[in-house]
């Protein structure tokens, strides 16, 4: 139970810190878009202007990716969960996990 306990842990933290990501890059790509607008507006100089879109793209290439690993996390972390719920050792742990977890009602 230890082991599980610590896997329940793993993933816990991991779903948390790959939600925590997506968001990030999601906020950092909207800023970028905002920067890039008025730097057009303001006609600012080309160089500065095609340097900011790669960093706006930069931010819309690692969106894709962190998606797919916060939605592996979730699964992990869903069907590690459905295994060990019953156990009465870990429900301190599956109540953390399920904490985190989107769309989870509370068993």
């Amino acid at each position: 139970m230890e082991a599980t306990a610590k896997q329940l842990r793993i993933k816990t933290s991991a779903v948390k810190r790959l939600g925590k990501e997506v968001t990030h890059y999601e906020k950092e790509a909207a800023d970028h878009e905002t920067k890039l607008k008025a730097m057009q507006a303001e006609g600012k100089d080309q160089y500065d202007i095609r340097a900011q879109q790669r960093l706006l793209e930069e931010s819309m290439v690692m969106i894709p990716d962190s998606k797919r690993r916060y939605e592996v996390a979730l699964e992990d972390l869903t069907a590690l969960v459905e295994e060990y719920e019953a156990e009465e050792e870990l429900a301190e742990k599956i109540a953390e996990a399920r904490a985190v977890l989107p769309n989870c009602a509370e068993a």
